[in-house]
């Protein structure tokens, strides 16, 4: 699980699953996925046996409205936790599916990072100052192409209902999930899906396209577990009744006949 590092449990706004240290961190700092893997691995962890988790939700706080005149790049100062999703219900927590809609009806700002040291933030430019982090279909195309570059085992994410799977507010349903797979199998030919206005079709394209590269990992490598068929189940029902030839007349003379001659024998 490489995500939750940071919440709104601190002080500052920050993105919960940073890919690599960014500028501001001191040098020493260890918070980040790479260094994650880069540790299992120098300790001896074949990278096969490892899976590097994608979220597919944010990381919530409410600013302080004196950081909405400007860019409030993380970290920046907040007050609590971000409002509750009308569909997750938790404060300080949003999924992918609600983000965009909030991106795409209400305006929300929404700000990448160019070198994809971590995936984007999103803020309100209204009361109650939401500001979230989070990653996107291009930000977990990266991490899978990264997967790749690291010769890892697969991908996993937390949770699939968590990602646009309506598309509510993408051009395809289940745009992360569907970046993700096809970075992984090399059968990436589009660009990662954009956020388009509920009741249209969008046909814009991102510059960014993750290019994968030749490796025996596939996703169906991820999938397997899930795919195969189960053994086929035998219901067994326990009998209500004896067999009818235990329950013919002709047993019940015989029976009648044991008793009798056992009579006889006693007297």
């Amino acid at each position: 699980m490489a995500y939750d590092m940071h919440g709104p449990w601190e002080p500052q706004t920050d993105h919960h699953a940073p890919l690599y240290k960014r500028p501001w961190e001191e040098e020493n700092y260890d918070n980040y996925v790479d260094y994650t893997v880069q540790h299992l691995l120098s300790h001896g962890l074949p990278p096969e046996k490892l899976n590097l988790g994608i979220p597919l939700y944010g990381q919530s706080w409410t600013l302080q409205t004196i950081e909405i005149d400007a860019n409030p790049t993380p970290p920046a100062r907040a007050t609590g936790s971000g409002s509750a999703g009308s569909l997750t219900k938790q404060d300080g927590f949003l999924g992918y599916n609600e983000i965009c809609k909030f991106v795409v009806s209400n305006n929300w700002q929404t700000i990448s990072d160019p070198d994809m040291l971590n995936g984007p933030y999103s803020y309100s430019l209204l009361p109650p100052y939401t500001w979230v982090g989070y990653d996107d279909p291009e930000m977990a195309a990266y991490k899978a192409s990264y997967v790749l570059e690291k010769k890892l085992g697969g991908a996993m994410v937390w949770d699939m209902s968590t990602d646009d799977f309506r598309a509510s507010c993408s051009s395809q349903k289940n745009p992360i999930l569907t970046a993700i797979a096809q970075t992984l199998s090399g059968t990436t030919t589009t660009p990662a899906a954009q956020l388009t206005e509920p009741s249209t079709t969008s046909t814009q394209t991102s510059e960014f396209s993750a290019t994968a590269k030749t490796n025996t990992i596939k996703w169906a490598t991820v999938t397997r577990y899930i795919t195969t068929t189960p053994e086929p189940f035998t219901k067994r029902v326990r009998p209500t009744q004896l067999p009818n030839s235990a329950t013919s007349p002709k047993s019940y003379l015989s029976l009648f006949a044991t008793t009798i001659s056992l009579f006889i024998v006693f007297i």
